[in-house]
């Protein structure tokens, strides 16, 4: 089931080879003496110039990958001439890098299926923070596309779910927009009333938790000051924590003392996420620092974790991630966004004309294959001719009593 799918992220190495190179430094091995790859294609060169896969023979077989020059770190000149001249087919630039060029030489731009995510992951036990609506309230007072646009330079998606977009068994969901309107009904809802000051306040106090963000990266000190300004508008106080990996994650997360923390997390390639989400997994020593306690949640989890019919496994998967998401433990801020430019001949007819979808290096390299038409399987009729009713052996009739 999903340890299988678990295989897909991790190299599959030759015994020889890891003996070979056991003593020595990881990234010298691979530079020097790179291992054969698996699966249809295997790496022929690797330097600090060039990576050039070839495809694996397969004897008596038609070939199915096609040709591709990949270009990467080189500068918009020599980039524009590669593509100009034909000497490259695929490099990971953005739009605004390649200008012009995308209109006058066949190119297209595609993005590959995100890898990972930066998000908030809320503390649901916490006094502050445990109530459903207020948390959803601050969802909808976060404007992620504004995010996006300020942090990435728009290289950058807002995403939605806790699966990975583009797996087969990942359902697709429209993100939410900001409403501020919504949010604010909510914050009332439950109970939190904007003074004249514009500070949201129970007769307990003021709407105040703290964010907590990883020391040394001014990147996310940034993104945790503009969340901060986002829920402000609707009356929340948020004090800004910096802490050291080693503090919040080692101290702080174990130990339930936290309201909300900015994470990046890669998305995983199997649907099993009991780590995640199980009551079992609680903190210490469990990894469900959201503190999510649901027994029909632990029902899913167990029963997704247990599938291993591919037909069922969409299924379960969507029950789940209705099934957490409605407790929103988890604000996904934006997923990464890996621009492509590419040649548009290189494209599959599925691919050329839906700008929005994800395009893969598979979708690229591997021809498709043509249909397999079985002599025997194919039934000869003349035209015209009359195709005799099948015969029915007559049935004894039972004479009554």
């Amino acid at each position: 089931g999903p340890a299988i799918c678990d295989w897909v992220a991790l190299p599959i190495l030759p015994k020889k080879w890891i003996e070979k190179h056991r003593k020595e430094n990881a990234a010298r091995a691979f530079s020097q003496d790179p291992p054969p790859g698996a699966g249809p294609f295997q790496l022929s060169r690797l330097d600090d110039r060039v990576l050039a896969l070839s495809a694996v023979p397969r004897p008596g077989a038609e070939p199915l990958q096609r040709q591709v020059r990949i270009l990467t770190g080189a500068g918009p000149f020599v980039m524009h001439m590669a593509f100009a001249t034909g000497g490259a087919d695929l490099a990971w630039q953005g739009e605004a890098e390649m200008g012009d060029v995308l209109d006058d030489s066949g190119l297209a731009m595609r993005s590959a299926p995100p890898r990972g995510r930066v998000l908030v992951l809320w503390n649901t036990r916490s006094p502050v923070l445990g109530d459903v609506r207020l948390r959803e309230a601050l969802a909808l007072a976060t404007d992620r596309e504004a995010l996006v646009d300020e942090l990435l330079n728009g290289r950058g998606r807002v995403s939605e779910g806790i699966f990975r977009p583009g797996l087969w068994y990942a359902g697709e969901r429209e993100p939410e927009s900001e409403d501020l309107g919504r949010a604010q009904t909510l914050l009332a809802q439950s109970g939190w009333l904007v003074d004249v000051n514009g500070m949201a306040k129970r007769p307990e106090g003021p709407l105040a938790f703290s964010l907590i963000t990883t020391a040394g990266s001014p990147q996310r000190e940034r993104l945790a000051e503009l969340l901060r300004k986002h829920w402000a508008r609707v009356g929340a106080d948020v004090r800004v924590e910096v802490l050291p990996p080693e503090v919040w994650a080692g101290e702080r997360l174990p130990q339930g003392r936290f309201d909300g923390v900015i994470l990046g997390m890669d998305y995983p390639v199997s649907w099993d996420q009991s780590s995640l989400w199980h009551s079992g997994e609680l903190p210490p020593a469990g990894l469900n620092y959201a503190g999510i306690a649901d027994a029909q949640t632990d029902l899913l989890l167990d029963a997704l974790a247990m599938e291993f019919d591919p037909d069922r496994v969409g299924d379960r998967a969507r029950q789940l991630e209705k099934r957490v998401l409605a407790r929103s433990p988890v604000l996904t801020l934006f997923a990464d966004r890996q621009d492509m430019v590419v040649r548009s001949g290189l494209l599959p007819d599925e691919l050329r004309d839906n700008v929005d979808a994800d395009c893969t290096l598979r979708d690229l390299l591997l021809l498709p294959k043509e249909p397999e038409v079985r002599a025997d399987s194919l039934e000869m009729l003349e035209p015209d001719v009359e195709v005799p009713a099948p015969r029915v052996k007559p049935r004894m009739r039972v004479p009554e009593e």
